[in-house]
């Protein structure tokens, strides 16, 4: 791939299994719907500003870990790892810089007691999150949240909560 290359679209090819080593430039990258890929460079990537991996079923638990926790330094502003089956929690995410984190759908996740660590985040949607039972402490910048189909999410802070409190679909229920 050329070296000053700054944003990388494979959006929907699904018969992607394996990227090559990822140029330093690359500010933006989208896997969306590459349900093929398993297998990603780990390396630093010190521009990167946008990835999205939405889709991306094929992803096992320890190649995402491994991948995000190398661009742990970069500038991420926006997360889509939604519908990867293999997120449990938010450990590997990258929190320094981001706005936000799309989570849509992703089935065993569990654990965001992380989510109040993360302090540039504006937006999250955990819609359709099923695993998750409990939310922690927002974080302070929080503008945008979706919890829809959520359906076992029943404690914010401790305090019980219901279908009425997750909101309806794309329903911004942090207002």
């Amino acid at each position: 791939l050329p070296p000053h290359l700054q944003c990388l679209d494979l959006r929907g090819c699904t018969g992607l299994k394996q990227l090559p080593a990822l140029p330093p430039a690359l500010e933006t990258l989208d896997f969306g719907g590459c349900t093929g890929l398993s297998q990603l460079p780990v390396q630093a990537l010190p521009s990167l500003e946008r990835l999205y991996l939405n889709g991306c079923v094929g992803l096992k638990a320890h190649t995402l870990a491994a991948f995000l926790e190398a661009l742990r330094d970069s500038p991420i502003v926006e997360l889509d790892v939604s519908e990867v089956p293999t997120v449990t929690s938010l450990d590997e995410c990258p929190r320094r810089v981001l706005r936000k984190l799309v989570l849509i759908g992703c089935p065993k996740l569990t654990d965001v007691r992380l989510l109040g660590e993360f302090p540039a985040l504006e937006h999250v949607n955990l819609g359709g999150c099923t695993a998750l039972e409990s939310l922690p402490a927002l974080p302070p910048r929080l503008r945008f949240l979706v919890l829809h189909g959520a359906n076992n999410l029943t404690s914010f802070l401790g305090q019980d909560i219901g279908p009425y409190d997750r909101g309806s679909e794309k329903q911004n229920v942090a207002k």
